[in-house]
Parts: structure tokens; C-alpha cells; sequence
């Protein structure tokens, strides 16, 4: 991690871009280096505005919170690549008349949202790649609140057939949607919220456009699945911003230090990320494990 100091704000840096691939997943090799998370754990409490010429378009970031950039580029998607066979269907079959519209497909971030101790992963200084199972089977998370509203995890949903819901958004300028686990006594309250838009850029890195961005969420046994669904954006690059965070912080020199919060971080299509927000032994922290 780099500290970086900026006028009155200061924060650590460290980014993590996928380069390899695991190789029984072998048809996302086109996704190496094309997926990077650049990490900003803030000193001080600041507000970004990722393009100066859309000022609208901003969030406030407080000390001791984590905003990672979610970076997409050079996605390859199915429907483009069946475009030709489905233009070769239309001409030699016209009467089928095939469409598949953009607004049928998407990209969706799986995120795993767990409460665990940290005495259940003891290893995870070094051995994090491997954590995500015991961050879903050792979760002691009872329930969350997704913008204010309580929802139980105890049970698995998934195993019950039952549909993910969504996740309520308003205002798609200035309001931020949080999912929070739900306190407890002697339990620091962690949450992650993002906003409802996500930039599209150009290669030169200039703001294309703005776009929605939706979520939807389900119980999947003492754990939170949480899907942030990106529209189609073709050949742009997406930018997302999600933030990481304790509802009520304590003061920056008892949060985890950058170089242990860098272990806990990785960022691959396949393989977990783990980011604890607190470090204190026999007591339960929240993790964010994204698949």
C-alpha cells in the first residue's frame, strides 16, 4: 500500500488486477488484466467526484472507510459473440426474424456478505484464496438491514427455490443504498453501500455516459448474496464505486492496519476477496467475500 496525502486528505492505495485465470475456468481468460479493484482506505473523511465535469455525480467518503473502484474492461459478451450467427440465421431464414435487444443481458458482482470470528480463520493471513468456504460455513450472521429494512439470513433460500429480491433504489443521483449487518451487542455494525450508477469510459478515459445500476439479494444461510447487475455497456469500460465501512468507527489507529487489510483483499472472477474491517481477537467481525 502507498500513502497517499492530498492537500487535507490522505489515504492508502493499492490496487489488485486480475492476471491469471484459474485453470478450470478457462473460458475467462480473456478477462486477464481487464478486471482491476483500485483501493482507497481514507485517513480523513472526503468527498470524490470521479469526472469534474459531471459535479452531480459525487460521494462522501469518511475516515476509516474503504472505497474500492470496480473496473470492467474489454468484456467479451455472449450476445456479441453470436451476433454473426444470429445475422446468418435472419438471412437465410428471414421468416424467423431474430432479435436479442442489449437490455436482455448484463453483468452482475456476486458478493458474499458473512459474520465470522476471526479466531475461525486463522489462516487467513495466508492463505486467503482458500477462506471463502469457511466464510460461508462459519458465518454467525443472524440478519442484515438492506436501506433500513431487517431481513433474517438464518435460512438458505437458495436451496429452497426461492428468487432473489430486489433491491429498492430512489433518488440515482444522490442516494446511496446500504446493506448493514444487523448489531448485536458488543459487535461492531459493518456495512457496504454503493450508488445506483456506474460511469462508462472511453479508452482515453473520458466519461462516456452514466448508468443504473441495480441489486438484488437473498439469504443463503447466516449469510447475505448481494448482486450489483451493470447494463450491457458494449465495448466501454464500467467504473463502479462501492464502499466498505463500520456503521459507527472507531478511531483510525484501532482499525486494521493497511498492510493486514491489503493481505485480506484479493480481486479475481473466481477466487474470493475477504476484507475484515476490524481486527480484535474472540470478537465477531464483518466480512465481504466477493466471488
Amino acid at each position: 500500500p502507498e500513502l497517499v496525502s492530498k492537500d487535507d486528505v490522505s489515504y492508502w492505495s493499492f490496487n489488485f488486477t486480475l492476471k491469471r485465470v484459474p485453470w478450470w475456468r478457462p473460458g475467462f481468460r480473456f478477462a486477464e488484466d481487464n478486471i482491476e479493484i483500485r483501493c482507497r482506505f481514507y485517513n480523513t473523511t472526503t468527498t470524490e467526484t470521479p469526472d469534474p465535469s459531471h459535479p452531480e455525480y459525487n460521494y462522501t467518503v469518511a475516515a476509516g472507510q474503504l472505497k474500492f473502484d470496480f473496473v470492467v474492461s474489454r468484456w467479451q459478451w455472449n450476445i456479441d459473440k453470436i451476433k454473426n450467427f444470429v445475422d446468418w440465421l435472419n438471412v437465410t431464414h428471414p421468416e424467423l426474424n431474430i432479435t436479442i435487444p442489449t437490455y436482455k443481458t448484463g453483468l452482475a458482482l456476486w458478493i458474499n456478505m458473512a459474520s465470522i470470528k476471526l479466531e475461525d480463520i486463522s489462516a487467513a493471513e495466508n492463505d486467503i484464496q482458500n477462506q471463502q468456504e469457511n466464510v460461508e460455513r462459519k458465518s454467525q450472521m443472524q440478519a442484515a438491514t438492506l436501506n433500513d429494512q431487517y431481513y433474517s439470513v438464518s435460512t438458505n433460500e437458495t436451496q429452497k427455490g426461492q428468487y432473489e429480491r430486489q433491491l429498492k433504489l430512489t433518488n440515482r443521483f444522490r442516494e446511496r443504498a446500504r446493506i448493514q449487518f444487523a448489531r448485536r451487542e458488543r459487535t461492531f455494525a459493518g456495512f457496504l453501500e454503493f450508488v445506483p450508477w456506474a460511469r462508462l469510459l472511453n479508452e482515453t478515459g473520458g466519461t462516456v455516459k452514466y448508468v443504473n445500476v441495480t441489486a438484488s439479494y437473498i439469504a443463503a444461510g447466516h449469510h447475505l448474496r448481494l448482486f450489483l447487475c451493470y447494463p450491457y455497456f458494449g465495448n466501454h469500460t464500467l467504473e463502479h464505486d462501492p464502499t466498505i465501512g463500520l456503521a459507527s468507527a472507531p478511531t483510525i489507529p484501532t482499525l486494521i492496519n493497511p498492510i493486514m487489510l491489503a493481505i485480506l483483499i484479493g480481486a479475481t472472477i473466481a477466487i474470493a476477496i475477504a476484507i475484515a474491517s476490524i481486527k480484535i481477537r474472540k470478537k465477531t467481525v464483518n466480512i465481504v467475500n466477493v466471488q
